[in-house]
């Protein structure tokens, strides 16, 4: 597996383990519902198709 690639899915999971600190850290209601909505929105669909269109990618270049 190329860097890029790896790279790219070590970003979003560090991405997600961000969110969820933010989240589980906030002192601001409105913040937390933020970041709720945000890590909602990264859902399993989202993060398998991502990072198989990056494989494809590296796979295709």
């Amino acid at each position: 597996m190329s860097n890029v690639v790896h790279n790219l899915h070590q970003i979003i999971f560090s991405v997600i383990d961000a969110l969820n600190d933010d989240m589980n850290n906030a002192e601001n209601p409105k913040e937390r519902d933020r970041t709720s909505q945000l890590i909602s929105s990264l859902d399993p669909n989202f993060i398998i198709s991502t990072m198989f269109l990056a494989d494809l990618m590296y796979i295709l270049k």
